[in-house]
């Protein structure tokens, strides 16, 4: 038998190899040039997203370059699922780019997510090109592509009828940072019966009040009538904070994953305004953010939340705090941690310790600045925790990193 047919492997077995080494770009690389048969299944994860632009920046590739080499290699377009298109800066560009634009997205039916980069430091002039782009590539990806996944960041003066057409081009949709350039019109009422709607299944919305806004009228529940997941960000303007979660309300006979996110301290007694009853959730997921070094406690509408009365078919849930060291905390100060109310915290233990089937607790604790006491710090945390939540711990189910 010969040297080549003695290193033939299995083609799942490769796969599998493979597939460890997919954030390794350079042991990838020289896979692909040590055997044959590593090629094909190395380019695929090498090749695999594509960060498209009119003109060439750092890891970005410009138009040109990739049609050239999609003309050179056709079967490439094959092996890439993923695009970040980022919005051209002028109308020339766009101009001088519009028709390799079209070529190469012609030739990319095989993307699964996909993003639409703006730009906040452009004017007007911008802003009416950006939307012109914004429409033209989410109706391209949706004749072309089948998409997963499409977001939309940074985007100014978006119109309602270009976010119509985002919520029907994808299952999971992301907005980030997105204005609308009247959020006084309905979208069309006709988008639900064009052919090729995808319904919505997730949906995920950070500093985008207008987007929120607009979602909460009865004419766009033929847009979230479909949601099982929802992901929602504290607004940091305090006009906005009174509806931010108010979709939780419109989508909770249907939820099945929540995940709520607190940009700013919150405090134990704060009033969130959160459902009753969620009978669907089966994953909760609340991120608090900007605590204090050593007083985070589980606030009185968590307790609610996570009850056998509001979600009774509760399996897991997640808390993830985030905590910032001052610089000049002492270094004693940087490696303790004490609940200043743990009775709030065994509350937690007792409410869950209620459902009828066991509820899964993972902690995630992060600290800024990142310093080498955060590993001290977080071996406390867990101490502290455990001995706080004695029944979750008692059934191996929590679990603190």
């Amino acid at each position: 038998m010969s040297a080549v047919q003695d290193w033939l492997l299995p083609p799942e077995l490769i796969e599998l190899i493979v597939d460890k080494l997919r954030h390794d770009n350079i042991t990838l690389k020289s896979c692909s040039l040590a055997a044959s048969f590593f090629r094909e299944p190395c380019q695929r994860r090498l090749l695999h997203a594509l960060n498209l632009c009119t003109t060439s920046v750092y890891r970005r590739q410009p138009y040109s370059k990739v049609s050239a080499r999609l003309d050179e290699s056709p079967h490439l377009a094959s092996y890439i699922t993923k695009v970040v298109v980022y919005l051209p800066a002028t109308d020339v560009e766009w101009e001088r780019n519009r028709d390799i634009a079209k070529s190469v997205f012609r030739r990319l039916a095989h993307i699964r997510d996909a993003t639409i980069q703006g730009n906040y430091s452009h004017q007007a002039r911008y802003e009416s090109l950006s939307v012109e782009v914004v429409d033209w590539t989410i109706s391209t990806l949706r004749v072309h592509a089948v998409l997963d996944h499409l977001r939309l960041w940074s985007i100014e003066r978006l119109p309602v009828s270009v976010l119509a057409g985002a919520l029907a081009a994808a299952p999971s949709i992301s907005f980030r940072d997105v204005r609308l350039l009247d959020d006084s019109e309905d979208p069309p009422a006709n988008l639900d019966l064009q052919p090729g709607r995808v319904s919505l299944d997730r949906l995920a919305i950070w500093h985008s009040p207008m987007v929120n806004a607009l979602l909460l009228r009865p004419t766009c529940a033929v847009y979230t009538d479909t949601l099982r997941a929802l992901i929602l960000c504290e607004e940091y303007l305090i006009s906005y904070r009174e509806t931010m979660f108010a979709l939780c309300f419109t989508t909770a006979r249907r939820l099945e994953h929540l995940d709520l996110e607190f940009a700013t301290r919150i405090r134990q007694e704060s009033n969130i305004n959160l459902p009753n009853y969620l009978p669907r959730l089966r994953s909760l997921v609340v991120r608090f953010s900007n605590n204090g070094l050593s007083t985070w406690v589980a606030p009185t509408f968590l307790l609610k939340l996570v009850s056998h009365e509001t979600s009774p078919a509760l399996k897991s849930l997640t808390l993830c705090v985030s905590t910032v060291v001052a610089a000049d905390d002492s270094e004693e100060e940087k490696s303790r941690y004490t609940f200043s109310d743990s009775q709030a915290i065994t509350e937690l233990d007792r409410v869950l310790g209620l459902h009828c089937t066991p509820v899964a607790v993972r902690f995630s604790l992060s600290t800024l600045p990142l310093g080498q006491k955060q590993g001290v710090r977080n071996a406390v945390f867990a101490v502290a925790l455990r001995k706080a939540m004695p029944n979750a711990e008692r059934r191996c189910l929590l679990e603190v990193d």
